[in-house]
């Protein structure tokens, strides 16, 4: 169904979602900014320094520098940890195995094989045989072992450190901020939904432009979340259903506008509108619980939504356009229904006691 919809309706449509996170609410955009100012620093420090193959230190601050504190930790530690024994490794084979090109050969082999088998098991244990790697490679461009050691390993400390250091000046638990992510996503969800049964063109273009903007931070959130301790991952649970759940609304929404394109009118519309009024209450009622952790007690949608159905089923009309929108409307408000009421079943256990 998706691959029908125009380009600027697929959720997942990568120059909307570029341009609707051109802003600095978004998460996305914030962590680009301050990837650029460090490597800007990185880059100084390497020509002020002039270190041997300085271009570690940018590098090293790239790949370290995540969007959230505790992935830049683990990366910093493991990349710090990985290349000092990288080195010390390298050092020790240097003097006992790095005397003809044969032996070279068969370590660069090794080291290889190494890095690509190990890298996605163990970060620290890839990274010490990539260093040992690069020397081994250097070394047949005259480059001595002996030569690459400390540098390598004063542009990797250098690196990480300024990229540790970002982080340190501004440390973010992501558990504390999942749940205003998701109010946020949900609110700008509930706008979208109900502009596209109120109002036009220009209205529809910028909630929805604010509901992939919201939705993209929602989603890093949730990223970030997985990366934290291990007492998050009741937080991670909930988040990941409360997620899932409101994009059902959303793709609801976006087939809707899709036919209502095509539509001469909302079939319906002082009853399709008595029945998103509620679902605005409801979706208002989640995001403040959400945000605020007061109790929410809500009545369910089902039953309105079948009086609607049975209202669209019953009208007749001759309109091939009309009947399509008969049956989209129907489809949506089902969907709509079912995707509120499990968010409110989601957190009506949190409410009740758990939600801080």
């Amino acid at each position: 169904m998706e691959a029908r919809l125009p380009a600027a309706l697929k959720p997942r449509g990568a120059l909307a979602t570029l341009r609707a996170n051109l802003d600095l609410s978004s998460v996305a955009c914030r962590h680009a900014l301050r990837c650029g100012v460090c490597l800007a620093l990185a880059v100084m420090i390497e020509r002020l320094l002039a270190i041997p193959h300085g271009f570690w230190i940018p590098m090293t601050a790239a790949i370290v520098l995540k969007p959230d504190f505790a992935s830049t930790f683990s990366f910093g530690v493991l990349r710090v940890a990985g290349t000092l024994a990288g080195l010390l490794l390298t050092t020790a084979i240097a003097h006992f195995a790095m005397d003809g090109v044969a032996a070279r050969l068969v370590l660069l082999a090794v080291f290889c094989f190494g890095f690509r088998l190990l890298t996605t098991m163990h970060y620290g244990l890839g990274v010490a045989l990539l260093t040992g790697l690069l020397v081994i490679l250097l070394s047949f461009d005259g480059v001595p072992p002996g030569e690459m050691i400390v540098p390598r390993g004063i542009a990797t400390v250098l690196g990480c450190a300024l990229a540790l250091t970002a982080y340190a000046l501004w440390p973010t638990w992501e558990r504390l901020r999942v749940r205003s992510a998701l109010a946020a996503m949900i609110d700008a969800y509930r706008s979208y939904a109900i502009t596209l049964l109120t109002e036009h063109d220009a209205a529809m273009i910028e909630t929805r432009s604010a509901a992939r903007a919201a939705r993209t931070n929602a989603q890093a959130s949730i990223d970030r979340l997985r990366g934290e301790p291990a007492r998050s991952r009741g937080e991670l649970i909930l988040a990941e259903g409360l997620f899932a759940n409101a994009n059902r609304l959303i793709r609801a929404c976006m087939s809707l506008e899709a036919v209502l394109q095509d539509a001469p009118d909302l079939p319906q519309r002082d009853r399709v509108l008595a029945f998103a009024g509620r679902a605005d209450q409801a979706l208002t009622a989640i995001a403040a619980a959400l945000r605020d952790g007061t109790p929410l007690h809500l009545p369910s949608l089902r039953g309105e939504e079948r009086l609607l159905a049975e209202t669209l089923a019953a009208e007749a009309s001759a309109d091939e356009a009309t009947r399509t929108a008969l049956v989209a409307v129907a489809d949506t408000c089902d969907r709509i229904a079912d995707s509120v009421d499990t968010l409110a079943y989601l957190l009506r256990p949190s409410s009740e006691g758990v939600v801080a």
